[in-house]
């Protein structure tokens, strides 16, 4: 079911693989994204990307990294907000702006998790195959965030259904805004990721290591193998609560931080 599925999406899709496994790092296929530090520091960001996919059409190439999970995974914008799910953004941010040398020049169709284990579906004896075969079809979907572009959109699913990809057409337009971002907007969650990255680094080179750990829908403490060495206790009031912010709210809170930040320089 999950082969038959992957190679459905990839018959029907404009997008064709041009890279697995491919090493974003210093000196590799596709230079890592560097962030550089009030003092000159710079921080590289390296990782490997499961595939990297191109579609070209009218004279422009669009990429997209495609990560496979055997988990569950969903993606949710406003979790890039407290600095959760960045891997894939960073990965598509890199591949943008370092991979012209490998690809030409890009521009970002978007992040997508692909499922990759045994769906499992409950129902009835009676209930119609037709019926488990869709929930099956739902279950194998891709998540994530897809440019708001419907020759992209098209570009990656034939029919613009919702079918592949967590985006559907309707009247030529995206029926909902989940998972889509303009062009300008991935710009300004790749400068958010930048932002997050640098006050990371500079908390660590400052030598601050607090724990504050993601709560909330999240317990970021449920397996951390260091519990027995961080001293955070539950309601020490450390914790960072993680809220849920529909996707026009969360461009918001990033631009008005990018405006606030540009305003204090």
């Amino acid at each position: 079911m999950l082969i038959r599925h992957i190679g459905e999406e990839l018959a029907q899709s404009e997008f064709t693989p041009v890279d697995y496994e491919l090493q974003i790092q210093e000196g590799g296929p596709v230079e890592p994204l560097h962030v550089v530090l009030p003092g000159g520091e710079q921080v590289a960001v390296e990782g490997k990307v499961d595939r990297v996919d191109i579609m070209e059409k009218d004279g422009v190439k669009y990429v997209r990294v495609v990560d496979y999970k055997t988990g569950s995974k969903d993606f949710r914008l406003s979790d890039v907000l407290y600095g959760l799910n960045m891997q894939m953004i960073l990965y598509l941010a890199a591949v943008w702006e370092n991979g012209t040398k490998r690809y030409g020049k890009v521009l970002p169709a978007g992040v997508l998790y692909m499922p990759a284990g045994k769906p499992l579906v409950s129902a009835d004896r009676d209930v119609p195959s037709e019926r488990v075969q869709a929930q099956l079809q739902r279950k194998l979907r891709m998540n994530g965030l897809v440019l708001e572009d419907p020759t992209v959109i098209r570009g990656m699913e034939a029919q613009a259904q919702g079918v592949f990809i967590p985006v559907a057409l309707k009247d030529g337009q995206p029926a909902k805004l989940d998972s889509v971002a303009s062009l300008t907007q991935m710009g300004v969650l790749v400068k958010h990721i930048e932002h997050l990255i640098e006050g990371m680094a500079k908390t660590l080179y400052a030598g601050d290591v607090r724990p504050e750990p993601a709560s909330g829908e999240y317990d970021a403490c449920a397996w951390c193998p260091y519990g027995a060495v961080c001293g955070h206790e539950k309601d020490d009031g450390t914790d960072r609560p993680v809220q849920r912010w529909d996707r026009d709210e969360v461009f918001r809170r990033m631009e008005t931080e990018e405006s606030e930040k540009a305003n204090s320089n």
